[in-house]
Protein backbone atom coordinates (compact mmCIF):
# COMPACT_ATOMS: atom_id res chain seq x y z
CA UNK A 1 0.00 0.00 0.00
CA UNK A 2 1.05 3.19 -0.92
CA UNK A 3 1.72 5.59 1.96
CA UNK A 4 0.26 8.92 2.39
CA UNK A 5 2.45 11.97 2.73
CA UNK A 6 1.98 15.60 4.17
CA UNK A 7 4.35 18.25 3.08
CA UNK A 8 5.53 21.10 4.94
CA UNK A 9 4.51 24.56 3.48
CA UNK A 10 7.46 26.42 5.05
CA UNK A 11 11.11 26.40 5.67
CA UNK A 12 10.98 24.47 8.80
CA UNK A 13 13.50 21.74 9.95
CA UNK A 14 10.84 18.60 8.94
CA UNK A 15 9.87 18.80 5.34
CA UNK A 16 7.30 15.74 5.48
CA UNK A 17 4.97 13.21 7.88
CA UNK A 18 4.30 9.60 6.34
CA UNK A 19 1.46 7.60 7.38
CA UNK A 20 1.25 4.03 6.40
CA UNK A 21 -2.48 3.27 5.45
CA UNK A 22 -3.43 1.13 7.89
CA UNK A 23 -2.25 3.31 10.44
CA UNK A 24 -4.05 6.87 9.24
CA UNK A 25 -7.08 4.33 8.94
CA UNK A 26 -7.42 3.64 12.13
CA UNK A 27 -6.90 7.41 13.33
CA UNK A 28 -9.44 7.86 11.79
CA UNK A 29 -11.69 5.11 13.27
CA UNK A 30 -10.63 6.15 16.52
CA UNK A 31 -11.63 9.89 15.67
CA UNK A 32 -15.30 8.64 14.31
CA UNK A 33 -16.04 6.79 17.40
CA UNK A 34 -15.03 9.33 19.89
CA UNK A 35 -16.16 12.23 17.84
CA UNK A 36 -16.59 14.69 19.66
CA UNK A 37 -14.78 14.14 22.82
CA UNK A 38 -11.53 14.35 22.85
CA UNK A 39 -8.47 11.79 22.48
CA UNK A 40 -4.82 11.93 23.28
CA UNK A 41 -2.27 10.14 21.32
CA UNK A 42 1.35 9.96 20.71
CA UNK A 43 2.54 9.27 17.45
CA UNK A 44 6.27 6.56 17.01
CA UNK A 45 8.22 6.48 14.31
CA UNK A 46 11.06 7.60 12.54
CA UNK A 47 13.14 10.57 11.18
CA UNK A 48 15.24 10.22 8.46
CA UNK A 49 16.61 13.14 5.74
CA UNK A 50 13.68 15.46 7.09
CA UNK A 51 11.18 13.13 6.78
CA UNK A 52 9.00 11.52 9.52
CA UNK A 53 7.88 7.85 9.35
CA UNK A 54 5.18 7.70 11.89
CA UNK A 55 4.97 3.19 12.49
CA UNK A 56 2.23 3.47 14.99
CA UNK A 57 -0.14 5.26 17.32
CA UNK A 58 0.51 4.74 21.49
CA UNK A 59 -2.36 5.69 24.39
CA UNK A 60 0.04 7.08 27.28
CA UNK A 61 -0.46 5.40 30.17
CA UNK A 62 -4.18 6.44 32.11
CA UNK A 63 -5.74 7.04 28.93
CA UNK A 64 -9.60 6.88 29.47
CA UNK A 65 -12.51 7.70 26.68
CA UNK A 66 -15.41 10.00 27.40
Amino acid sequence: MKPFNFKARSSSQLEEVVFPREVLEGLFDLARDNHPREIFLLMRGKVNNRVVYVDELVFPLGTTFG
